[in-house]
């Protein structure tokens, strides 16, 4: 899928429950970029809309990103009394190539 620099994307972030907590119950963000690593958008959870446990909206305008196929890096804090460090929270990381093209 195309799209042109300027638009403002809808992107539907959907994680599977980990260790039994969906996603209503640990904070994360997605760190978007492209394949021409020129620039890259972070966008929080907080600052994404619910839609229900595992799926939050995220809205991204293109221009934040630069040209090129669509990524992220997203990242998840698990509550987990076993992680002494981070406050009890362990780091889930996962990156993902989208399918979407952004041209200039």
């Amino acid at each position: 899928m195309a799209m042109n620099t300027g638009t403002d994307l809808k992107l539907n972030i959907h994680i599977n429950p980990l260790s039994g907590f969906t996603m209503d119950d640990y904070d994360f963000e997605c760190l978007f970029f492209t394949t021409s690593l020129i620039k890259s958008a972070k966008i929080k959870k907080e600052d994404m809309i619910r839609i229900d446990e595992q799926n939050y909206i995220a809205i991204l305008c293109t221009k934040r990103v630069g040209p090129g196929r669509l990524r992220f890096r997203l990242r998840a804090f698990i509550p987990d009394s076993d992680v002494i460090i981070h406050d009890g929270k362990r780091e889930e990381v996962v990156e993902i190539t989208t399918d979407i093209y952004i041209g200039k």
